[in-house]
C-alpha cells in the first residue's frame, strides 16, 4: 500500500516513460479524439524527447511539468480507473469542477509498473470516500 508523502505536494509515484511508450500514449490519445485530429498530427509533431514523466500527487497530476488539479477547493475527485487499451494500461482520473463541469485526466501506465498503479488507484479512491464523508 502506498504511503502520504510528509508533504501534501509530494508525488506519491513518479513515472518515467520512453519515447516509445509515450508516442504509443499519444497516438491512442489521438485516434481517441477522432481520425481528422489524429491526420493533422502528423503535421504538428513536437520534438522527438527522449523521456517524459508523470508525477501524481494527492491532488494533482504533473505531466512534463505542466499540473493538472483533480481535487481541491472547487474540484472533487469523482472516480479513478484503470483499463487496458490497445496493448497498455491507463490510469483515468475522473473529477468535477464547480465552474468548468466534468474533466478526466488519462496517464499511460509504464511497463512494469502495473502493481504501484492498482496500489495508487486504491490509495486515491480511499482519500475520494474520506473526503465524501467528511462533507456529509
Amino acid at each position: 500500500m502506498l504511503q502520504l508523502p510528509e508533504n501534501e505536494n509530494s508525488p506519491l509515484v513518479h513515472w518515467t516513460y520512453s519515447y516509445d511508450e509515450w508516442r504509443k500514449f499519444e497516438r491512442w490519445q489521438k485516434l481517441r479524439k477522432g481520425i481528422l485530429h489524429f491526420a493533422s498530427s502528423f503535421f504538428m509533431r513536437s520534438g522527438k524527447t527522449q523521456f517524459h514523466t508523470i508525477q501524481v500527487g494527492q491532488n494533482q497530476v504533473c505531466i512534463d511539468g505542466t499540473v493538472k488539479h483533480f481535487q481541491g477547493n472547487e474540484i472533487e475527485l469523482r472516480r479513478i480507473n484503470i483499463s487496458e487499451v490497445r496493448n497498455m494500461n491507463v490510469m483515468e482520473i475522473s473529477f468535477h469542477h464547480i465552474h468548468d463541469g466534468t474533466g478526466d485526466i488519462r496517464i499511460p501506465i509504464p511497463r512494469g509498473c502495473l502493481r504501484e498503479a492498482i496500489a495508487l488507484e486504491e490509495r486515491l479512491n480511499q482519500m475520494r470516500i474520506s473526503q465524501q464523508d467528511s462533507r456529509q
